[in-house]
C-alpha cells in the first residue's frame, strides 16, 4: 500500500492499450486517469516512459 493507503495495482497490456487509445484523442491525462482508476501523476508517468505523447498538438494554418 502506498502512504495514501491506496493499493496500487500493476499496469496490464489491455490498460496499456487503452492510454495508447485515448492519448491519441483530445482526453486530458486527468480523465484517462478516471477512466483507468489511476492518478494524473500515474498515467504522465506511464507515458513517458513508453514514449506515448499526450500533448496535445495544434498546426496553425498559414494564410
Amino acid at each position: 500500500m502506498t502512504a495514501a493507503g491506496k493499493k496500487i495495482s500493476p499496469w496490464t497490456p489491455e490498460d496499456v492499450e487503452r492510454l495508447r487509445s485515448l492519448a491519441l484523442t483530445d482526453v486530458k491525462a486527468r480523465e484517462i486517469g478516471m477512466q483507468l482508476n489511476r492518478t494524473e501523476h500515474a498515467v504522465r508517468s506511464r507515458a513517458m516512459r513508453l514514449n506515448i505523447d499526450l500533448r496535445k498538438i495544434t498546426l496553425e494554418r498559414r494564410r
